[in-house]
């Protein structure tokens, strides 16, 4: 099956000692683009909301518009995502400060 370049779904997954575990979905069609963003840290959840116009913004400033952003309360298992070939014993961590 061919892949579709207007039409995916990107997952990034991240967890910061400030500010928990954050999962981003971002499905894309077209220049069309809808978040999600996953995490049960109340305080994250308050500070994804308050940049969501910034957000919406420097997208739009590079031809992309925002359908929906989405801040929901849980946590993604994003093993359900990886490829199935993929033997998850092996994947390594990566960690690294910015």
């Amino acid at each position: 099956k061919a892949i579709n370049h207007k039409k995916t779904k990107l997952i990034f997954k991240t967890e910061t000692e400030s500010l928990g575990e954050i999962a981003i979905e971002v499905d894309v069609d077209g220049e069309d683009l809808d978040f999600r963003f996953n995490t049960k840290e109340e305080e994250t959840r308050k500070l994804i909301n308050a940049q969501m116009a910034d957000l919406k913004k420097h997208l739009e400033a590079q031809d992309y518009k925002t359908k929906s952003v989405r801040v929901v309360k849980r946590n993604l298992d994003i093993k359900k995502f990886l490829v199935p070939t993929l033997d998850l014993n092996d994947l390594t961590r990566v960690q690294t400060e910015v």
